[in-house]
């Protein structure tokens, strides 16, 4: 602030004299602002696949006349469901870069009759699917194998319980604690209390509503997928990602930058086409944290590989990320032990945002 000094005169402009500071020069502190930490992020190398064995499968629910084990492709729903199974083969059937091992069809039965006669029609019918799939691709016979699922009371007790059919708990118990084997000191089984709970009003709903749905076969292909390099990896990882491996989705990740869209959705993709790999788990979950999504990375952590410094720092990152930061030191200091360099970053921001809270907290004061 300047006190300034003039002359004016009637016809004259006027004449500034002089200039007396008021005040020397002031400097006005800026408040601190809340500091919003950078979270550093590590992510696990998946191990080399020498093989890549793979699956896949389809459920086929096939109408056949009753007692009967020949397929009417006609013959109610079976144009639909044997098209499912067509169109799985059919998919691999034009794909180069994969060796099939085997064709299984397993036939499950509806838990009616005795199991010998379920177990010979359940094959009857799974080799009938067997013989229609053989004159329409081009695979060996011998890649082909039969076999019985059993009785498929785990599907009874599914549609069972997602009902809302009359005395559910009951069946649903009967189902649960009754053993299927007959017990002949006292005459029971499952089928027999299931036929004579409630004078069998229940039982027949679920043979006219159920037991139809419960008589499938399942079309499984096993399978062996060539090695790619990265640019090969990069074009597969947009049409069929199955067929690569952890380590090569990896490795296409690292082309990117560290932390870019790209980069996050790729291990995104890792997780969703391995949903129960630990090593998958843990580097989605390292890429949740990068976008401070602590819900998603939390549930990715709970099927996570525990075992390495990359989880304890993610640990560390997602306590710090919400506030609690003595459950972030535990964890970063044991990541920092074991060498971990991401972790000793992050400690700095631990460090920088409780002094942070205490200049706040002054200012507050």
């Amino acid at each position: 602030l300047d006190i300034k000094k003039a002359g004016m005169g009637c016809c004259k402009p006027g004449k500034l004299l002089s200039t007396f500071p008021l005040f020397g020069t002031v400097t006005l502190e800026q408040p601190p602002v809340p500091y919003h930490i950078v979270p550093h992020i590590s992510y696990v190398r998946p191990q080399v696949e020498p093989v890549k064995k793979r699956e896949m499968s389809c459920e086929a629910f096939l109408d056949f006349v009753v007692s009967k084990t020949i397929i009417r492709p006609d013959y109610m729903n079976n144009p639909v469901e044997l098209e499912k199974i067509s169109s799985m083969l059919a998919e691999v059937r034009n794909d180069t870069t994969i060796t099939i091992r085997g064709i299984s069809v397993i036939g499950y039965a509806s838990p009616e009759g005795s199991v010998l006669f379920n177990k010979q029609l359940s094959e009857g019918r799974a080799k009938a699917l067997v013989n229609y799939l053989l004159p329409r691709f081009p695979f060996s016979k011998e890649l082909y194998k039969v076999e019985y699922g059993g009785e498929n009371w785990e599907g009874l007790r599914k549609m069972v319980a997602e009902s809302d059919m009359a005395e559910k708990d009951r069946i649903l118990h009967i189902i649960d604690h009754i053993p299927v084997e007959i017990n002949y000191r006292t005459n029971t089984s499952r089928k027999k209390s299931l036929m004579l709970y409630k004078q069998g009003n229940p039982y027949r709903f679920m043979l006219r509503e159920y037991y139809p749905h419960l008589r499938k076969a399942i079309c499984k292909i096993e399978y062996d997928v060539q090695n790619f390099n990265i640019e090969q990896a990069k074009v597969l990882i947009h049409s069929r990602p199955q067929n690569l491996s952890l380590n090569e989705i990896y490795l296409v990740a690292l082309t990117y930058k560290n932390g870019s869209p790209e980069f996050i959705e790729l291990f995104e993709t890792a997780v969703s086409v391995f949903p129960d790999d630990k090593i998958a788990n843990l580097n989605a979950a390292s890429a949740a944290l990068s976008r401070k999504d602590t819900l998603l990375a939390e549930k990715y952590l709970k099927k996570a590989e525990t075992s390495t410094p990359e989880y304890e720092n993610a640990v560390g990152v997602l306590h710090l990320l919400r506030g609690d930061y003595e459950q972030a030191k535990l964890h970063l200091n044991k990541a920092a032990e074991s060498g971990l360099k991401q972790a000793n970053f992050n400690l700095e921001e631990l460090a920088k945002k409780e002094e942070n809270i205490e200049l706040m907290s002054k200012l507050d004061y």
